[in-house]
């Protein structure tokens, strides 16, 4: 939620400029920003063990 904001308001200042393209780029590059170092965290944190159960079929 936040990151989109961001995102707008980011986009928002840059269009105010006149600039309409570069403010396109770099509010997409805003949300790569943050979903670059959120895919890492994910990845850090989340366990990689495999605890699958076994199901039993008589």
């Amino acid at each position: 939620m936040f990151g989109i904001a961001i995102s707008a308001t980011v986009y928002g200042v840059i269009t105010a400029s006149g600039n309409i393209d570069l403010a396109a780029m770099i509010g997409l590059l805003t949300n790569v920003g943050f979903c670059l170092p959120s895919l890492i965290a994910i990845i850090v944190t989340v366990p990689r063990d495999n605890k699958a159960v076994e199901l039993v079929t008589e």
